[in-house]
Formats: C-alpha cells, sequence, structure tokens
C-alpha cells in the first residue's frame, strides 16, 4: 500500500520543529532547582580547578627547583627535549584541546586528563607553556562526567565550560570578578539562571580557594601616572604590548601550521622545541621559566634587562607550544608583557618620570594578555581587583578594548584556535598525507554564491545545481542550507512563489579554516554535503566561506566527478514518478538505518513523512514502524523497492 501526497500533511510554515524537553530525572541534581543545581555545578568545577591548579603548581615549582639548583648541564638542557618526544607520542590520542571549551563543549573526561597530562609533561620537564588552560578543560570534562552521574539538566554544557573557566581563572589570581568577565567574554554568551548560578558560585567559591591553597598567582598594583611624562610612557607600553602581541599570535600561527604541515603527529617537532627550550634554560632560568613574574620584579624594579626577560619567554613560549607542546597562554603571556612594562620603565622612565616598574608592569601584561586572548574587560577588572588606580583602570579598559579589537581585525581566529584545531586523532593518519597536512583555508573558497531567507523556491530552483547554496541573512549569519534534496521537496509541496527558508536545511555541519582537511573529513554529516560551510569559530553562525568537495578531488589529484552520498540526488526529477514507502509492522526495513538500505543511484528520497513532521532523510536516518519515504523513481524501480520493504507474506 503507497500513500499520495496529497495525503501527507502540509509542511509547517517558517516556525521550526519543537522536541518536546526530556522529562527532568528524578534523581538528585535533577530534581533540584536550577538555583541549587547551579550551585551544586560551580562548586565541583571550582574546587576541582583549585586542587588541579595546586597540585600542578606544586609538583612544578618542585621539579624547577632541583632542575635548576643541580648545576648539571644535562639536567638543565635534556628534560624539555626528553618531554617533547613524550608530548609528540600523546598528541596522537589526546591533542591539546582548550579551543574546545571555546564553543561551549566541554571534552570527555578521559581526553581531557590526557590533556592535562600532556600539559603537566610539558611544564614539569621544563617547556614554557600555561598551567590555567589544561586545569580548566579538565575541571569542565569533571564537572560535565559528574552531571551526567546526577542526571543533572539544568546546567547545559555551554554553562559547565563557562564555569570551569570563570572558576580557573578565578583561582589562578584570586580575583572574582575578572574570573566571571573572562568567562561571560569567551564562552558564557547570555547565560540561563542555572548556568549563571554556577558561573557566579564558581567565581567566588574559586577566588576563596586560590587564596586558601596559595596558588594565585601576584599581580603588581598599578597607580595613575602623577605627570603627563608618566602617562607618555603608560601609552608607551600599551602600544608596544599591542604589536608584540599581534606578533607573538602571529609567530605561534606561523609556526603551528608548520608543524601541521610537515607531519604534526611525529614527535621530532616537539623535541625541537624543547631542544630549543634547554638552550634558552642555560643562557637564563628566567627566559624560560615559568615562575611568576611580579615578585622578582617589585625587588629589582625597573631595569632595561627585563627586555631580555621578555624576549627570551617570548622565545620559548613560541617553541614550546608552535612546535607542538601542550599547554595553554594565559601564564606566559602575563609574564612576558610584565617584563616587557618593566624593561621599558627602566628605559623611559629616566626620562620621563612620573609614574613606576609596578604600574608599567601591569599596564604591559593586561594590554598583551588583552590582545592575545580577546577577552579586554576581563584584564581590566583583574588591575582592579589587584589594587589598581580607577583612573588607570578606566585607561586600561579603553586601551585593553582597543587592542582586542585591533588584534580582531589582524587575525579573526583567537590564538586558543591554532592550537589543535578540532582533533589531531589517529584516524587522520590513516587519510591521504596530502589532506593530513592541507588546512580549510588552502582550498575553501572565499567568493561564493548564497540565497536570502526571502529568496522563492523558483529563483532558488533556477540557482541550485548540484551542490548546495547557503541562506546568507542581512547581517552575514548562516541560517540554512538548500541544495537539490531540499529544491525537490519544495517544487513537490509549495508554490514557487514561497520563501525556500521553511524547506532549507537547519542542521548541517560546518568547518572551520584552521581545522586540516583530513579533520574536515572526519566532521559527522561531511559525506552529505558537496559544499561544506566554512564558519568563524569566534562567531560560530558567520560564514566565511565554502569548502567543495571539487577542490578536495582536486588536490588529490583525482577526476572532479562527484562522489556518492548516503542518499545520491537525481537530476532534475520532475519527470519521474513519485514514490512512497511505508514502513509497516514487520517490514525488514523497520529499524535499518538508510545507508543500509543500498538504494539504487536512480532513486532519490526527497523527505521522510514521521507523522505531521517532515524529516530531511540523511544516511543515518533509522527508520521505525509507521513512517513514510518520500521521492521520485522510475516505476520499475519504485516497484521493488516496495516490494523490498513489504512485511513478508
Amino acid at each position: 500500500m503507497t500513500v499520495e501526497p496529497a495525503e501527507l500533511a502540509p509542511p509547517l510554515a517558517t516556525k521550526a520543529i519543537e522536541t518536546p524537553p526530556p522529562a527532568v530525572s528524578s534523581s538528585l541534581l535533577g530534581a533540584m532547582h536550577p538555583v541549587v543545581s547551579g550551585f551544586a555545578v560551580g562548586a565541583i568545577v571550582a574546587v576541582a580547578a583549585a586542587l588541579l591548579l595546586g597540585a600542578f603548581n606544586g609538583f612544578a615549582g618542585l621539579v624547577a627547583t632541583a632542575r635548576f639548583e643541580s648545576g648539571v648541564l644535562l639536567l638543565i638542557v635534556l628534560p624539555p627535549i626528553v618531554g617533547g618526544a613524550l608530548v609528540g607520542i600523546g598528541r596522537r590520542w589526546w591533542g591539546n584541546g582548550y579551543h574546545q571549551l571555546l564553543s561551549g563543549h566541554p571534552a570527555e573526561l578521559p581526553r581531557a586528563a590526557g590533556q592535562f597530562g600532556l600539559a603537566a609533561v610539558t611544564v614539569l620537564f621544563g617547556g614554557v607553556a600555561g598551567r590555567e588552560e589544561p586545569v580548566i578543560a579538565l575541571a569542565a570534562a569533571l564537572g560535565r562526567r559528574l552531571g551526567l552521574l546526577a542526571r543533572q539538566r539544568t546546567v547545559s554544557l555551554r554553562g559547565m565550560a563557562a564555569a570551569a573557566v570563570a572558576g580557573g581563572i578565578s583561582t589562578a589570581f584570586g580575583v572574582p570578578f575578572a574570573g566571571l568577565l573572562f568567562a561571560l567574554e569567551t564562552v558564557a554568551g547570555r547565560p540561563a539562571a542555572g548556568d549563571l548560578v554556577a558561573l557566579l558560585v564558581a567565581a567566588g567559591l574559586g577566588a576563596v580557594l586560590g587564596r586558601l591553597l596559595g596558588v594565585a598567582v601576584p599581580l603588581p598594583a598599578g597607580a595613575s601616572p602623577a605627570e603627563p611624562g608618566g602617562w607618555i610612557v603608560v601609552a608607551a607600553v600599551s602600544v608596544a604590548a599591542l604589536i608584540v602581541g599581534l606578533a607573538l599570535s602571529s609567530l605561534l600561527g606561523l609556526l603551528l601550521t608548520a608543524h601541521r604541515r610537515i607531519g604534526g603527529l611525529l614527535p621530532i617537532t616537539p623535541m625541537i622545541g624543547g631542544g630549543i627550550v634547554g638552550l634558552l634554560s642555560v643562557l637564563s632560568p628566567a627566559f624560560a621559566g615559568n615562575a611568576p613574574i611580579a615578585p622578582a620584579l617589585l625587588a629589582a624594579g625597573a631595569e632595561p634587562l627585563w627586555l631580555l626577560t621578555a624576549a627570551g619567554r617570548a622565545a620559548a613560549l613560541a617553541a614550546t607550544l608552535g612546535l607542538g607542546g601542550v599547554g595553554g597562554v594565559i601564564g606566559p603571556i602575563v609574564g612576558i608583557g610584565e617584563a616587557l612594562g618593566a624593561g621599558l620603565a627602566g628605559l623611559l622612565l629616566p626620562f620621563l618620570p612620573g609614574s613606576d616598574a609596578a604600574t608599567l608592569a601591569l599596564v604591559g601584561g593586561m594590554v598583551l594578555l588583552a590582545t592575545v586572548v580577546r577577552a579586554p574587560f576581563a584584564c581590566a577588572m583583574l588591575s582592579l581587583e589587584f589594587g589598581a588606580d580607577p583612573g588607570l583602570v578606566v585607561f586600561l579598559a579603553a586601551v585593553a578594548w582597543g587592542a582586542a579589537e585591533i588584534a580582531r581585525h589582524a587575525e579573526p581566529w583567537s590564538i586558543y584556535r591554532l592550537f589543535d584545531p578540532e582533533r589531531e586523532s589517529a584516524s587522520s593518519s590513516s587519510l591521504s598525507p596530502v589532506l593530513s597536512t592541507t588546512l580549510v583555508r588552502d582550498l575553501m573558497e572565499t567568493t561564493y554564491p548564497t540565497l536570502a531567507p526571502t529568496t522563492t523556491v523558483a529563483d532558488a530552483a533556477r540557482r541550485i545545481g548540484n551542490e548546495e547554496i547557503p541562506i546568507v541573512d542581512a547581517q552575514g549569519r548562516l541560517v540554512g542550507l538548500s541544495g537539490p534534496h531540499e529544491i525537490e521537496v519544495a517544487l513537490l509541496t509549495a508554490r514557487g512563489e514561497a520563501s525556500i527558508l521553511p524547506w532549507a536545511r537547519h542542521e548541517f555541519p560546518t568547518v572551520t579554516p584552521y581545522q586540516t582537511i583530513a579533520q574536515a573529513l572526519e566532521e559527522p554529516g561531511v559525506e552529505s554535503v558537496a559544499a561544506v560551510p566554512v564558519v568563524d569559530p569566534r562567531a560560530p553562525m558567520r560564514l566565511v566561506g565554502v569548502l567543495r568537495r571539487a577542490a578536495i578531488l582536486a588536490r588529490l589529484g583525482l577526476p572532479g566527478e562527484k562522489s556518492e552520498r548516503d542518499v545520491s540526488p537525481a537530476p532534475a526529477s520532475a519527470h519521474l514518478p513519485v514514490l512512497t514507502i511505508a514502513i509497516r509492522d514487520g517490514s525488514p526495513w523497520a529499524g535499518k538505518r538508510v545507508r543500509e538500505l543500498r538504494l539504487p543511484r536512480d532513486a532519490y528520497l526527497a523527505f521522510l513523512q514521521r507523522g505531521a513532521a517532515r524529516l530531511p532523510v540523511r544516511g543515518d536516518s533509522l527508520l521505525r514502524v509507521g513512517d513514510i519515504l518520500v521521492g521520485f523513481a522510475p516505476e520499475a524501480v519504485g516497484n521493488a523497492l516496495q516490494n523490498d520493504a513489504a512485511p513478508p507474506a
């Protein structure tokens, strides 16, 4: 028995089909009020961040002290090389994934634990890398795992990620409001009630624990310059920090890109980075150290030699992270900025008095941090919470915001997006070496056709060929994707003057420019799209390009034929009879996924009717009793498929 199209439910208008929320579990956290649940999640991630950071700092301090006080040259040079080899091997499985939190997706606990372990190896063996980000990532993963065990649904994954960021930053510096602002600027967006409570609790509790456990990094307190000459020096330090931040971000980007292009899964490049750090350590422990600079700086005052410390640490950071080490950037960046400010103070204050080394060190650290991590108001709040003069804080807020905006225009993608763009997995190495070393941005098209949400079905049908075209609104946001599949459905069920948007795909794969092609091809659903949207990872719905399958085939030297899809589209199928297949009780197709049916190429499935809903047909669509498949096929092929789907007699 078949069903004619007229019997099918009319398509829904522009309103998306809303799935009712799952029933809230009766378990302890699941039944709690959002405030209580948010408090519990915030407390969990704050305590985890504080304990992890305390352990990390304690072991790192002991190892560094033993290493440098031994006076043995081999113990100073060799450990970073050995650590680089271990990290290079470990990255095959775990990568360097703090960037995932920026999208609001905490990693699974085993992966986050692996990344934390690699960061510990990097730092304990002498590499220069921030400890805050790996701690934050692991705290978020622990919160996610405990939340799943307790079946809580009040705090979202993004809320857990943001709470971990707030708790980690607050613990690292002992400053609750700066930690909260940092999370809001980088991860949280507009948090719901439960998410906001988790953020507040994590930030407050993290700051308390950071000070109690002694893990909070001290920062110098700044004062407004007393004379005009002092403000000139402050402005000079701000400009210098901006330039250094842009240069350091670009250098890290170039090194990481080269690292991936030459086969970054091998341990050789992290070993080279470790060797560079080892040599810098011989020149001066301060060059490659991870210890905070502020205490030594406050004791020594303004000295031009601090510029050498800033240069040495910047070189060590670039060698460590740019050549394959694992870790973050917050701690080292603050130290580099402080040394830069103190060094310029030593050069300029004799001629332009009116300020002091502590103030200029604070300005250098905060402006450099804002340039690199794009969190200007958190940096200004950080200086305020460390006792900076309010007038200086206002100046810092304006300068840090300007520096962050300049950095965004110079390079749209934050420095975290450069680290392990999505995954560095062993499976990538099984693909063509060309795909594993070519970035999406190398093959993506930056000039491409688009449709507007108001484009009619008839106009879209004329413009769409065998590949998908993005639908972009007036603000440049990606709101849908329409291709041959959607056009066939629209032509079957709508008038030509209707908008194409209700029939467009609203769930589709996207990739980012700094992924390798191998990583992009592993994204779920990419195999079903011939033209994959490339989006800005900082604003995930802003379209920046299109990656076409033909470009990938051309890079591989293969003919530019359209590759198979899970559900193969037929060309202009208006001349083919409509095919409808009802999945009845006892049908051999019930319980199977569409890709398992091995449909002939001249059969095209347009959509799946499930009750009153029309669903797109994907290769992984699971067929249920009562479903109706609608499409097009030659009469003989359609009859054969209906017989195959019929229950046994």
